[in-house]
């Protein structure tokens, strides 16, 4: 586990930023600037840019088009709970950071 001030640190800062460990005791905050899913449930791809001036960002949209399926894929992969994935049918998910990096989640089926 991380240190109690990390902890605390990322529970307060949880709706603006993400962490990285670096050499077990530093941390290194990264915004998220964009959000993107392919072929989520076979049809929708989805670009989401997050108001990086505001902080605030708002999805909306009608039933069944993917709105909490995203967040739940967010909210598995800052936990590490990879396994969840195995029920969202999606081909890819990206996640860009405002210091550049991106992270990249690919589905591949294996027969």
């Amino acid at each position: 586990m991380f240190p109690r001030s990390i902890r605390k640190l990322y529970r307060y800062e949880a709706k603006k930023y993400t962490w990285m460990l670096v050499d077990d005791c530093e941390a290194i905050f990264m915004r998220i600037k964009k959000i993107t899913v392919k072929k989520l449930f076979g049809m929708f791809c989805h670009e989401i840019p997050l108001n990086m001036d505001d902080h605030i960002t708002i999805i909306h949209g009608p039933n069944g088009i993917g709105k909490t399926i995203l967040l739940k894929m967010l909210n598995a992969l800052f936990r590490s709970s990879y396994k969840e994935f195995r029920n969202i049918p999606f081909s890819e998910l990206s996640v860009d950071f405002d210091d550049g990096s991106t992270f990249h989640l690919n589905l591949f089926i294996i027969f």
